[in-house]
């Protein structure tokens, strides 16, 4: 008798406990890896972040444009760009031992030039200035790249004006005017 009630008892504990069999519900599937960078550019209106270049991937950085209005002409700009700590995404040479690109647009001159970029942590200060003359901000003021940082899970990645602080070198160059740039929506993907 004492057998049959153990033997009752395991074969009731081992059917509550499905049968020791393992769980029914099925493991979620593992995050996809990201192996790309996508950029959604900000209305095109005011100063704006906008992509003009590269596919987003390790070998082929996204690259992003400073563009601001057609008027007033400037002289320059300059501006902090914040990843933050742990990004997945991670600022890229346009040159050699440089973050930063000329589009062109600014007349730069003849050595010693003022172009000037510092990385510290995720943020990217900038900044482009010319020595004489004016260019129109809707072509293109400055231009900096991102890559993927590492093996990264999908998913949105912050980007921010860095403590808001940016400026404009009036065509005149005599005064400095605080900007606010827009920002697009960066992924990983």
């Amino acid at each position: 008798m004492r057998k049959l009630l153990i033997g009752s008892l395991v074969l009731g504990i081992l059917t509550a406990c499905g049968g020791g069999g393992g769980s029914s519900t099925p493991a979620p599937p593992p995050p996809s890896a990201a192996t790309r960078l996508t950029y959604t550019d900000p209305p095109a209106a005011g100063w704006r972040l906008a992509r003009v270049g590269g596919t987003g991937t390790a070998a082929d950085p996204l690259i992003l444009e400073l563009r601001g209005p057609a008027s007033p002409r400037v002289k320059g700009a300059a501006c902090f760009l914040d990843l933050g700590a742990g990004s997945k995404a991670a600022w890229a040479n346009l040159g050699t031992n440089t973050h930063l690109g000329d589009p062109g647009t600014l007349s730069l001159g003849a050595e010693p030039r003022l172009v000037k970029d510092k990385l510290t942590g995720g943020e990217l200060q900038v900044g482009i200035f010319q020595k004489v003359g004016d260019a129109d901000p809707s072509l293109g003021v400055v231009r900096v790249a991102l890559k993927l940082n590492g093996a990264q899970s999908v998913g949105e990645i912050p980007l921010a004006q860095a403590a808001a602080r940016a400026l404009v070198v009036q065509a005149d160059g005599s005064s400095l005017t605080p900007l606010t740039i827009a920002l697009g929506t960066l992924k990983a993907e």
